[in-house]
């Protein structure tokens, strides 16, 4: 119960719903139930109670479904299967100590396949990117690491490992500390949960509402503009940079983004004030501009 606790304190604005309805025990079990009815949907606040339950407490999750059609529970089942995404890793000839090694490792894969002859054989195989098997495709990568041969595909496009090692290494810390999804809804350098339910994904602007370098003031009418061409730019890069972790939700991002309004008029919006020069922040205030000391 500790654990359950010191998850609600630690975010109770977005923890205190989705915790199941039961807790079912006897003398040889306990475990958490949720009972659902054919209307009932399980909400994502569930599911990360249940991955925290789970992977963090080590606690068994059940989920009584009740008449619910086929296709019904295929969807719930779906929802609930963790997100993979595959990629193809290849490579022919190399000088490298290490490539009978790396053939070895090709050869035991299910997908393993072969193309060429002698000197120009392709050596690949498919990997699942999944938290189960991140391990794997590690392996390949460090094996075949710096090869001019390597090849990586996913998604119908050719990427440098280099790029792949960056979008994925999250997820690996993440698997390495068995932790559950509440990892990446918290922030790396300070562990404070995040916007965007990616601890890789980095807006300091959106992150914490002050948007210096993506707008301007419109000085007649004292309104702040947003610069959403630049603002887009922006997410367009981050997005980018972290799009094959099978966890990253891109429409959660692109929903927040979505949500800025074209312009502010602090005035109007009494939540908004505009910071000057020297950084200090600007409140409308009883008919005049106050800043963060009362002046």
């Amino acid at each position: 119960l500790i654990g359950i606790i010191e998850r609600l304190i630690s975010n109770f604005t977005d923890n205190r719903s989705g915790l199941p309805d039961l807790i079912v025990y006897d003398d040889k079990s306990f475990f958490f139930s949720e009972v659902k009815s054919a209307k009932d949907k399980i909400s994502e606040k569930q599911r990360e109670w249940h991955d925290f339950l789970s992977k963090t407490l080590g606690s068994k999750v059940e989920i009584f479904l009740i008449n619910h059609t086929d296709s019904q529970i295929k969807k719930i089942e779906a929802l609930n299967t963790p997100k993979t995404k595959e990629i193809t890793v290849s490579f022919g000839d190399s000088s490298s100590k290490k490539r009978e090694q790396a053939i070895r490792f090709m050869q035991e894969q299910e997908s393993y396949f072969l193309a060429g002859k002698e000197k120009e054989r392709i050596y690949g195989a498919k990997f699942v990117i999944t938290e189960d098997d991140i391990e794997k495709l590690y392996t390949i990568l460090n094996l075949t690491s710096g090869w001019k041969t390597q090849k990586i595909e996913i998604d119908g496009e050719i990427i440098k490992s280099t790029k792949l090692r960056n979008s994925l290494w999250c997820l690996r810390e993440k698997v390495k500390q068995g932790a559950s999804l509440d990892y990446c809804k918290r922030r790396e350098y300070d562990n404070k949960p995040n916007k965007f339910g990616c601890r890789n994904f980095y807006l300091h602007e959106l992150e914490n509402e002050e948007w210096q370098d993506y707008g301007y003031v419109d000085t007649v009418k004292g309104e702040w503009i947003f610069d959403h061409k630049k603002i887009n730019e922006k997410i367009e890069e981050e997005i980018s940079r972290v799009k094959y972790c099978p966890l990253f939700d891109v429409k959660k991002i692109r929903r927040l983004v979505k949500e800025i309004p074209q312009k502010i008029d602090p005035k109007i919006d009494k939540d908004w004030g505009l910071i000057s020069n020297d950084y200090k922040t600007w409140f409308w205030h009883e008919n005049r501009w106050l800043d963060t000391f009362g002046a």
